[in-house]
């Protein structure tokens, strides 16, 4: 398994493809960020050096800065005649199918109305070429926010960033009691290599030990009537 990152810039999330070298001609797209010219056109240098024929898409979350990117995505890889299928959990999807207020377009500036084509999943298994990973459901963030798991490497999204960081529970529909339990389920998990949705992938002891961490963090501040 190969991953490509297009790292944000701004507010701006992280862009991931994975991908095997294989005759497979399928990759995975994790996020698809505001829509920025550089993020588009960084992603689809990857897909065109690569070839590919089928794409899934992957929404860590319902937020404007994971999920505006996809109309000027999709339209490109409609243009070129990819197999594109677009999934994010249940509780997020129809936010992200209609373009409704809390996928926060307005925050930004942005026109978001919108994609109809999103397949609601829950947690449990996908195809990801000749893989299967692991969506793993993690509210908290938002009520549909899943990381992806697999070959020891976790997608996080806005769960968990870098040095025990989480994501905003304090925004619309944010809970800080389902984000230490979701924290709590992949602090179990052999993660080797961390992939957040903003800022720094991280490897090692250091993405092994990173939602440990950020659990203890979390417990801290309910303990101490903090929310």
């Amino acid at each position: 398994m190969k991953v490509a990152k297009i790292r944000g810039l701004g507010y701006e999330s992280n862009v991931y493809v994975i991908y095997n070298y294989s005759e497979d001609r399928e990759c995975t797209i994790v996020d698809t960020g505001l829509g920025s010219n550089h993020a588009i056109a960084e992603t689809m240098k990857i897909i065109n050096a690569l070839r590919v024929e089928s794409v899934k898409i992957i929404l860590t979350h319902r937020h404007c800065d994971h999920v505006c990117g996809l109309p000027a995505i999709l339209k490109k890889l409609n243009a070129k005649g990819c197999d594109t299928e677009i999934f994010a959990h249940h509780n997020d999807a129809k936010a992200i199918a209609y373009g409704d207020r809390t996928v926060l377009a307005d925050s930004f500036g942005i026109k978001f109305g919108g994609v109809a084509t999103v397949k609601a999943i829950d947690e449990g298994e996908i195809e990801m070429g000749e893989q299967k990973a692991k969506i793993v459901h993690t509210p908290g963030h938002t009520p549909g926010s899943i990381c992806i798991y697999v070959n020891n490497t976790l997608f996080s999204g806005d769960t968990l960033f870098a040095g025990g960081g989480v994501g905003r529970w304090d925004l619309p529909m944010g809970d800080i009691n389902m984000l230490m339990h979701s924290l709590q389920k992949i602090a179990k998990f052999d993660i080797r290599a961390l992939h957040p949705g903003h800022g720094p992938s991280i490897y090692g002891h250091e993405a092994r030990n990173n939602a440990s961490e950020a659990y203890q963090y979390i417990k801290r501040i309910l303990e101490m009537g903090i929310e």
